[in-house]
């Protein structure tokens, strides 16, 4: 059968939190009951929507810059990234590398790492685009700097005007 993308129905939550309830974190076993939906669609709704308890935090960062793991169940917290927590993300990623999961749980126990990648990644494509816009001045969103660029030009004995 195809995989099914999309919302999730209140049928399918409650199904998955009594399955969750029964087999605990067993996805492959509660995928069997979700015959449009794969493991990984079940685990990550659970992990970053239905449950958004679900991840551990980190209490403290150690001397050598890894995380120092203790269980502790949190909330998931929606708000935008500060600028500190983004200077954060980039010092990680800078040890770490693409480990979003480590990252989210070393800058603030309110992240997953889903939000954490999406972050950088939305980072990464407006630096870009920066880049881009330097490198081409005449497209910095000048309207009529462009309109100017773009009026046709008049010859006056070979001099433009």
């Amino acid at each position: 059968m195809a995989m099914q993308s999309g919302r999730w129905t209140s049928q399918e939550k409650v199904l998955l939190e009594q399955l969750v309830n029964r087999y605990r974190t067993n996805w492959n076993e509660i995928a069997k009951h979700f015959p449009t939906r794969s493991a990984r669609q079940i685990r990550e709704h659970y992990q970053n929507h239905q449950n958004p308890q679900s991840r551990c935090s980190t209490n403290a960062v150690n001397p050598t810059n890894t995380c120092l793991y203790e269980l502790t169940f949190l909330s998931v917290d929606r708000r935008r990234i500060t600028p500190e927590e983004s200077k954060q993300i980039l010092t990680f990623y800078e040890l770490f590398g693409p480990q979003w999961t480590l990252i989210a749980s070393c800058v603030s126990e309110r992240f997953t790492g889903v939000m954490i990648r999406n972050h950088w990644n939305n980072h990464q494509r407006k630096l870009r685009r920066n880049i881009r816009s330097a490198e081409h001045p005449f497209t910095t969103g000048n309207l009529s700097f462009t309109f100017l660029c773009l009026a046709p030009l008049k010859r006056t004995n070979d001099v433009l005007i």
